[in-house]
């Protein structure tokens, strides 16, 4: 019998305010709680096929594949991630007893902001990290390190083939790079081909070099199925077009502004006013 009576999509903002002025609010709250090692961490996959509140959306009926759980900066909710019919992330709030499932934004108005759009870069930049260390990317570390953008890219695209031209330049400046596999097309297309190809390459670098002169070619069903996995998480995470570039905090930056505009956007404030020239 399902257990979730209540679904809350009406309202699409849900805001919280502490009564008194002295008291923190939900994110520096949350921020005290990770660094003390507080219990925010994610369900293990075990936990979450356990989990009630996973049950009895699962058994709803409604268009959600939950992806993970972790209990939210609003005690007694917790933070649903999950996918939609469309294969895109979202997130939700349900309360830990199991009976509203929350469908909108949660917003700190101590703070002044969106606690979901936070969660949600989160949960993005640690997927996007951990693609980088699963063995199926292209990677550019940083002598010295100081940001990381995330590239969906295609060896097929003019605007992708600058961003490449540029990486010396990205790297000089302390931004690490990640190429992503995300051509316009899919099996038998040649931005497919030539993606998968650049791929199968002993050297993926020189790979995808090559791939962009055209005539590289030759896959193996390994690197077809890489370069799928890429355009399912590019779907997961709102990527329409290449090169979508994704910073390290999980931002979207859309097309390749070129490198100087690029590591001015990616820098502290204080060193993107010195670029800028002050403005």
């Amino acid at each position: 019998m399902k257990s979730l009576l209540s679904i809350c999509a009406a309202a699409s903002v849900l805001m919280f305010a502490g009564c008194g002025n002295d008291k923190p609010s939900m994110v520096e709250t949350a921020e005290a709680e990770a660094s003390d090692g507080g219990a925010d961490a994610a369900l293990s996959a075990a936990e979450l096929e356990r989990n009630e509140i996973a049950r009895v959306i699962d058994e709803s009926g409604l268009p959600m594949l939950v992806q993970a759980m972790r209990p939210s900066v609003r005690e007694g909710w917790y933070e649903v991630h999950y996918l939609d019919s469309a294969g895109r992330d979202q997130l939700a709030y349900a309360s830990d007893d199991a009976q509203v499932l929350f469908l909108g934004e949660m917003i700190d108005m101590r703070a002044g902001v969106s606690v979901s759009l936070m969660s949600a870069l989160d949960v993005r930049a640690k997927l996007l990290e951990n693609e980088a260390g699963a063995g199926r990317a292209i990677n550019w570390a940083a002598p010295e390190p100081t940001q990381t953008v995330y590239a969906f890219t295609d060896p097929t695209c003019d605007a992708c083939a600058d961003l490449h031209t540029a990486i010396p330049q990205l790297t000089a400046a302390g931004i690490s790079v990640t190429y992503l596999a995300f051509p316009s097309g899919g099996r038998g297309s040649e931005s497919f081909e030539a993606t998968a190809a650049a791929w199968c390459q002993p050297s993926r670098r020189d790979g995808f070099t090559e791939a962009m002169k055209g005539g590289l070619a030759g896959s193996s069903e390994d690197c077809m199925a890489t370069v799928e996995h890429h355009q399912r998480l590019a779907q997961r995470m709102g990527v329409t077009s290449a090169p979508m570039l994704i910073s390290g905090s999980g931002m979207h930056i859309d097309g390749f502004p070129g490198a100087a505009a690029l590591i001015a956007q990616l820098a502290p404030p204080a060193v993107a006013a010195e670029v800028g020239g002050g403005r």
